[in-house]
């Protein structure tokens, strides 16, 4: 065969039985260097030489047998998708918005897919149109600030991936439609100030990675979803961020029962940022009715101006016996809070971090209860490892002079002591004048 470098030719192969592998890369070497808009035509009866051809021939046409594609931009610019059927479609740079509707009315079967464009502040009505699409992939794009109405009609859609996208504000009006939704994912979205209208209907939520408790304003005149919607998503897992927004507390929550999260059992990891610009009272109402579940692992707190943590129905404010099984627990922002709960007997608790208070003078203000086989039967924070004080302003020491079994200096009768705990750290908190002992500790930081 004679072919001339960068001319455009027409080869046709009539009724080709060659099941040589060889045969077809040696073909292979002549059509490469032909020119743009080349074409080559193989008639065959032999699926063998079809499966040999895709792999070993250059062509824009996708095989009717692949299923699953990974694309860049230069590849999908040479792609064709026509009459095949796509289940998996990842683009892995810039996707034209004019294209997806191409792409659309040609993988009807798609369900999964990853789409990257930039430049686009929605999507086309058309991506509702593929209905058996169960994942979805929309991650940084950056400019994206709506969502179409008719993604509520992917009813398949199991999966939802939306992180960073930094400019997405809106929901979809009809958005609880999407009643097979098991992940939710709306990592870095700081314009989306507010959970869609009707979120407590889907069900069968699995994973959720924010909830945002929005205002009138994030979504004009009606209001989005409320935090009571978490109430019915029992089946919850993980970790779960909440961002409780300016003025969402004090025209609302009033009508709540409360509750919400002890039916939800399998919820692991839970971080509450409130408004620290709510009044005292709304903040520990709010918090009141946000009792964890028992099998929590990791609680975080921020921006808390609450003066007391609640007891949640409880006569005392022991956590040990609340949330057995935390392991870490951390509150920021706490600048108001004049007492914390029992923290001592927790017999899993590993890391305690505490940051920014004005008004807490003593980490616990009441007595341990004695064995009675003398204090070495003493629990106390049995399994701590690390500790972290910032910006504890009056903090005097850990505990309080005026409870029963205490001398005059505020430290108990009986001296017990940290026995795992091996990292220190305390910053600013120059009214510190006691410590326990810790006779485990190896890294100490302060000043």
């Amino acid at each position: 065969m004679n072919f001339k470098k960068n001319k455009t030719f027409l080869l046709i192969l009539d009724d080709e039985w060659t099941e040589d592998h060889n045969e077809w890369s040696k073909l292979r070497r002549y059509l490469t260097i032909g020119g743009r808009g080349s074409r080559v035509v193989i008639t065959t009866r032999s699926e063998t030489t079809v499966e040999i051809i895709v792999a070993a021939c250059p062509s824009n046409n996708l095989s009717p047998q692949i299923r699953h594609i990974c694309l860049d931009e230069e590849e999908w610019a040479q792609t064709s998708f026509h009459e095949t059927k796509i289940r998996t479609c990842f683009m892995n740079s810039r996707f034209p918005l004019d294209m997806v509707n191409y792409l659309v009315a040609n993988c009807r079967s798609l369900r999964s897919l990853r789409l990257y464009v930039p430049n686009a502040e929605s999507l086309l009505d058309s991506i509702g149109e593929l209905l058996h699409l169960r994942y979805l992939d929309l991650s940084r794009n950056v400019k994206l600030k709506t969502l179409p109405n008719s993604i509520a009609k992917l009813y398949n859609l199991q999966s939802l991936i939306m992180v960073g996208c930094s400019n997405w504000k809106a929901w979809p009006i009809n958005f609880y439609e999407l009643v097979n939704l098991r992940l939710l994912d709306i990592h870095e979205c700081p314009e989306l100030t507010y959970m869609p209208l009707g979120i407590g209907q889907l069900t069968n939520l699995r994973d959720l990675t924010n909830f945002k408790v929005g205002t009138p304003s994030s979504i004009g005149d009606q209001f989005g979803g409320e935090l009571k919607d978490v109430k019915s998503l029992v089946n919850l897992r993980g970790e779960l961020d909440i961002r409780i927004f300016k003025d969402s507390v004090s025209h609302r929550e009033n009508v709540w029962e409360g509750g919400y999260w002890e039916h939800i059992k399998n919820l692991k990891v839970l971080a509450i940022h409130f408004n620290a610009k709510a009044h005292t009272t709304d903040n520990e109402a709010l918090f009141a009715k946000l009792q964890p579940n028992r099998n929590l692992m990791k609680l975080s707190l921020y921006g808390y101006n609450g003066t007391e943590i609640p007891r949640w129905g409880r006569a005392h404010d022991n956590w040990a016996i609340i949330l057995p099984y935390l392991v870490k627990i951390e509150l920021e922002g706490i600048e108001r809070l004049q007492g914390i709960p029992l923290l001592s007997n927790w017999k899993h608790l590993k890391f305690l971090s505490l940051f920014m208070s004005n008004n807490l003078e003593y980490m616990e203000t009441r007595a341990i209860s004695r064995g009675c086989s003398g204090s070495k039967d003493i629990t106390f924070f049995p399994s701590l490892e690390h500790l972290s004080i910032w910006c504890l302003k009056r903090l005097k020491g850990w505990w309080g002079a005026a409870a029963e079994g205490y001398n005059s200096r505020g430290r108990p009768h009986w001296q017990p002591s940290f026995p795992r705990l091996s990292t220190l750290i305390i910053n600013s908190c120059p009214e510190l004048t006691s410590f326990p002992p810790s006779p485990s500790l190896e890294l100490l930081r302060g000043n």
